[in-house]
Formats: structure tokens, sequence, C-alpha cells
């Protein structure tokens, strides 16, 4: 869900119609509408090369950390990635 990022209350209601309408559990991380996702994206840059030190890539880090945990990864376990089609 993308939306301002001052506006806790629609992340609440969206959160309960998704865990009380679907069952499931949502992460506990919010990532609102940033201007770094935007210029990452157009610049084929993740969040944290675009802005290191940025709100967008604290909260991308916090998401994958949360991630991780959820699968039983440990913070040094490499990410497999697929071998682009060619």
């Amino acid at each position: 869900m993308a939306g301002p990022p001052w506006a806790p209350l629609i992340y609440r209601e969206a959160a309960e119609v998704v865990e009380g309408s679907f069952g499931l559990r949502l992460a506990p991380v919010m990532l609102p509408e940033r201007a770094a996702f935007h210029h990452s994206t157009a610049l084929g840059q993740t969040a944290k090369e675009f802005d290191h030190g940025g709100k967008a890539a604290d909260e991308i880090a916090a998401l994958w950390s949360w991630t991780r945990g959820q699968l039983g990864m440990s913070a040094r376990e490499p990410v497999h990635t697929l071998a682009p089609a060619g």
C-alpha cells in the first residue's frame, strides 16, 4: 500500500481490513510513498543505493530484516537471485 507518510490511520484501517477479512498477518513495517522510491526506480536503483541514509532505505532495511526473520534466515545468509534471462 502506498500512501502519505503522515497518514497512519490509513495504514491502520487497511491493516484491519486485510487481517480481518482475509486472515492474513501483515508485516509490522509500512512503506509509505516516498520520493526516494520514485527517484531510485527511475534511475534503476534501490532506495538504499539512491539515498543510503534516507527514510526509504531504513524502511526497506526494516522490512527485509522482518522478512528474513519470518523465513528463518540469518543476516549472514546470502540471497540467491535468478540469473538474467538472455
